[in-house]
């Protein structure tokens, strides 16, 4: 699901109990799958696709952003070189290129953008970016002084490296990568405001994000988050984390949904979250607990229960 999926899904769960209750959703992302739909949508962009070559070089239809008031790119590599792209059977990252993902930076190039924000999860490669790069122009030779290999593969013939012919718009250009990181979500130590200046954010772009969640959550009764998995890796930077560190600025209670939650992840109860569920609500195979149909419906039950407990004790 992505992040307003999920949070429609946990919606439709808590007004099945209380049709009058006050739900708003708003977008997230850390950097992964999501990422072009979080901040497109919640910073009034639009959508742009262009076709790219995928991991293994079949072709894929890559959808990405495009903010206008800035010009600015909003792009996933998970789109043009994902693992999800692939079946499991032809996963091989020395085989696996990120050359779609340079396609699609040319293709925001050549429609005016010069600011990229590139999410780099969910990836089926490994190959240090090089394709990205041969699809810019740049010249990755090998000692015959031929372009190397795509994938992996290509890095241990690397002789020499290019500029030369790049696309001459790539020069005018700045990039941020969009990962998950230790610092607080908002404020002036936060992402937006540390990171942000340096990576080629406006002031008002800055002000924006550092306000996206901090103005509803003052307001609100009970603040939702989540992800995939929940596991120590969570306590340690990640998205749900800030905001409950957030929320927790404001005295707020804090629950966090999953599709699954490891034995240990019980430290996230140490850093905000009060209360975490598992929505998988009964035995399954990963691919059918993966299916957006069945995700949805498990969060939105999972939900409805959750505000069923709530309202007992209101």
């Amino acid at each position: 699901m992505t992040s307003i999926e999920a949070g429609n899904a946990v919606a439709e769960g808590f007004r099945r109990v209380d049709p009058d209750a006050e739900v708003r959703v708003r977008p997230l992302t850390d950097g992964g799958e999501g990422t072009v739909e979080a901040l497109v949508e919640g910073m009034n962009g639009q959508f742009e696709k262009a076709e790219v070559t995928g991991p293994f070089g079949r072709k894929v239809i890559f959808t990405y952003g495009i903010i206008k008031e800035s010009m600015t790119a909003v792009i996933e590599m998970s789109g043009a070189a994902g693992i999800t792209l692939a079946a499991k059977t032809e996963l091989n990252p020395l085989e696996a290129t990120t050359y779609g993902v340079g396609e699609v930076i040319k293709d925001a190039l050549l429609k005016g953008c010069r600011r990229f924000i590139i999410g780099i999860g969910g990836s089926a490669t490994n190959d240090g970016g090089i394709g990205m790069l041969q699809a810019l122009g740049f010249e990755i030779l090998n000692e015959t002084g031929d372009q190397v290999a795509l994938g992996a593969k290509g890095l241990k013939d690397i002789c020499s490296i290019s500029d030369g012919n790049i696309i001459p718009e790539l020069r005018e250009s700045k990039f941020m990568i969009a990962c998950d990181v230790r610092n607080p979500l908002c404020g002036s130590e936060g992402c937006s405001a540390v990171y942000g200046p340096q990576k080629g954010a406006s002031p008002s772009m800055i002000k924006d994000m550092d306000n996206w969640l901090e103005d509803y959550i003052k307001d609100a009764d009970l603040v939702v988050t989540g992800e995939g998995m929940l596991d120590p890796q969570t306590a340690m930077g990640k998205a749900p984390v800030g905001v409950a560190g957030l929320a927790k600025s404001y005295s707020k209670t804090v629950i966090a949904f999953a599709g699954s939650v490891t034995a240990d992840a019980h430290i996230c109860n140490e850093k905000g979250i009060d209360a975490y569920f598992p929505i998988v609500r009964g035995i399954t195979t990963l691919d059918e607990a993966m299916r957006t149909e069945n995700a949805v419906k498990n969060l939105s039950d999972t939900a409805e229960q959750i505000m069923r407990l709530i309202q007992h004790y209101a």
